[in-house]
């Protein structure tokens, strides 16, 4: 008895398609940089120095506003004193004119001459130093560095990517025939 075999092979196809990039969007980035500068402030106080003097001065008879008003109130009332009890005096002898003395030329040479009569003394080298207190002076610095402020934005894209890609798929898949053929010699018996 033949055999009779049919065979078909498997018959295979694929579809490819290549990678892919597109990229969408603004490409452009915004800069956008900001800056602050640097400040610097400086804040000085002099110094100062005071010189106390009034030891010396008051060696010397100066004397403050104080002392010198109370001082002049003093001589001032005395000088008035003096000088009430001075007219009252030339008015007593002019009032006596009848001891036949002329107290009119002595009075004279007096309010002339001798009432006119002053001493002074005065200290030229001070023998205390002055007194020197010294404040210092200061200097403030503050400083605020500059600063660079970045608000940069990066641009917004859409990137979409495709491998590159292969689909297979069976376009005929493989098969045999096996068929068994009488052969004629056996139809006729």
């Amino acid at each position: 008895m033949p055999i009779q075999i049919q065979s078909q092979q498997m018959i295979i196809g694929w579809n490819t398609k290549d990678a892919s990039l597109s990229i969408t969007g603004n490409l452009n980035n915004t800069l956008d940089i900001q800056i602050q500068p640097g400040e610097l402030q400086i804040n000085t106080s002099q110094p100062k120095v005071y010189i106390d003097q009034s030891e010396a001065f008051a060696e010397e008879g100066h004397k403050n506003v104080r002392q010198l008003m109370q001082e002049l109130v003093s001589y001032s009332r005395q000088q008035w004193s003096a000088g009430v009890a001075r007219t009252v005096s030339q008015g007593n002898e002019l009032g006596a004119i009848e001891n036949d003395v002329d107290p009119i030329p002595q009075q004279a040479i007096y309010n002339a001459y001798e009432l006119q009569e002053k001493e002074f003394g005065y200290g030229v080298i001070p023998s205390s130093p002055p007194r020197f207190d010294v404040e210092k002076g200061e200097v403030h610095i503050s400083y605020n560095p500059a600063r660079v402020i970045n608000n940069t934005r990066r641009a917004e894209l859409d990137i979409q990517y495709s491998p590159w890609q292969i689909d297979y798929f069976v376009k005929q898949y493989a098969s045999m025939k096996i068929d068994f053929v009488p052969s004629k010699l056996n139809q006729i018996a």
